[in-house]
């Protein structure tokens, strides 16, 4: 079997359609389990690139997405640490139009690869600092000439590479796993393991979440123009907000996709096994704490010596975008702005999507989230995991009453779930919407070097299969 696929029983849109293009048994030696994501593709070069400890093998690809002859290159350390120079993260990034692979390490180094142009040296860019213990990067983002990388020293290195200046950023009180710029690169957006998301200009912090006890792993901006508008929408499930975010101002739509969870059950893990499902059953966080708007005003927000006065500056493009927001096992939708008059400390949690999930007892995650605007679609891999989830996002707009100024009605449409066969470390998501028939490819590794390549387009085509039951 290739991989098994679900698309829900109701309210899916049936749009989505999928093929396989790609199931290849890869010869990868020292594969890492436990990096943020080690698979970056170029289909502008037609090669995909995997990291195993500290080498980056390169597969490239021909016409119909098959793969072709590999090749290899190992990073050097450049840095006097005590971590040893395996890679965490890969990411293709964009310089002046140029692709460039950057490439992200335990002892703290940032490498830029000029795939491009493989001739030309690397950067190497030193992300250490003594004053902390744990220096190891994890995540990056760039826009123009700046890039930002956060690590477990619970800081960000805000570096401009045309003059070689940079800025330690202390924004969170834990490690920072992902990093994302605003379309228009003003502002990022930051997803921490201290349970916050949150929005910060380069010189201070603006506004902040805590949707859920749960550790936050990823986070994307949205803009609110590509919500697909849908006349129903399915409503809330989850009955207990025990633990979760609650607004007494604003709807959230809470939808629990559990349909029937399957694990490893044995009479060594039955406690664990029977207290982790009834969580899940009832859609309750890992840690049951108790937020709303009201308690989290009255949290610290710390920001930089540079922080103004927030009510003295507007700011346009927060209030045309949502937050992507994922954690352990939840998916929620954050309006940064639904409210102008609440306190500018805040977001409100708009929606949360709770997926189905196989309980097992590793640390599983949805760490691998990408968005596709033109699609409204949200793709998603539980890291550790087998699960490739396909979210629509969507509005209601009877819902929305223009008199009196409400806020439409937004949830998540579960479109599909593809189940491959064996835990996924790795994902990319390059789309192609230039194209006719506008079209996206996801590239995924497991831990037993499987590569897959899925294609998925949102119009007929004969030569893709539509995702049934």
């Amino acid at each position: 079997m290739e991989f098994t696929s679900e698309e829900t029983k109701s309210y899916a849109t049936r749009s989505l359609q999928h093929k396989l293009l790609l199931k290849a048994q890869l010869n990868l030696q020292g594969i890492n389990t436990w990096s943020m994501n080690i698979i970056a593709a170029s289909e502008k070069l037609m090669k995909v690139y995997i990291a195993c400890g500290a080498t980056i093998n390169i597969i490239n690809l021909t016409y119909n997405y098959k793969n072709g002859a590999t090749s290899s290159f190992r990073i050097n350390s450049r840095e006097a640490s005590i971590q040893p120079t395996i890679i965490t993260s890969l990411k293709i990034l964009k310089f002046n139009e140029e692709e460039v692979l950057c490439i992200l390490t335990m002892d703290a180094q940032a490498i830029l690869y000029f795939i491009e142009n493989p001739d030309r040296t690397p950067l190497y860019y030193s992300n250490f600092d003594p004053a902390y213990e744990d220096n190891s990067t994890w995540s990056c983002t760039s826009s123009g000439h700046m890039l930002l990388l956060g690590s477990n020293s619970h800081t960000i290195n805000a570096m401009d590479l045309e003059t070689g200046d940079s800025k330690r950023l202390k924004i969170h009180d834990h490690n920072i796993p992902c990093i994302d710029f605003s379309p228009s690169g003003k502002y990022f957006a930051c997803a921490s393991i201290d349970s916050t998301v949150s929005i910060s200009m380069l010189n201070k912090k603006l506004k902040w979440c805590r949707p859920c006890g749960e550790w936050g792993w990823g986070v994307k901006w949205v803009p609110k123009n590509s919500i697909a508008n849908f006349n129903a929408l399915p409503r809330n499930n989850v009955q207990s907000l025990r633990g979760r975010y609650q607004s007494q101002l604003y709807p959230t739509s809470y939808i629990n996709h559990i349909n029937n969870i399957t694990g490893h059950f044995n009479m060594f893990n039955a406690d664990e096994y029977f207290q982790e499902l009834r969580r899940r059953l009832f859609g309750e966080p890992v840690d049951l704490l108790t937020d709303s708007e009201e308690e989290s005003e009255e949290m610290e927000v710390e920001c930089w010596e540079e922080s103004q006065n927030e009510g003295e500056e507007h700011h346009e493009e927060i209030d045309d975008c949502f937050l992507l927001y994922t954690t352990g096992d939840t998916v929620h939708l954050i309006d940064p702005s639904i409210n102008p008059k609440q306190n500018d400390s805040n977001m409100h949690v708009a929606a949360v999507y709770i997926p189905d999930l196989d309980i097992h007892n590793g640390n599983t995650r949805l760490s691998l989230l990408e968005y596709i605007p033109e699609f409204s679609l949200c793709i998603i891999a539980n890291q550790r995991g087998r699960e490739l989830m396909f979210l629509k996002l969507a509005k209601d707009t009877k819902s929305q009453n223009p008199e009196s100024n409400s806020q439409p009605y937004v949830s998540f449409i579960p479109e599909a779930s593809i189940m491959l066969d064996q835990p996924i470390l790795g994902m990319a998501v390059v789309s192609d919407i230039k194209s006719e028939n506008s079209q996206a490819r996801i590239y995924c590794i497991t831990d037993r070097s499987l590569l897959y390549t899925i294609q998925i387009n949102l119009k007929n085509d004969s030569g893709l299969e539509k995702i049934i039951i």
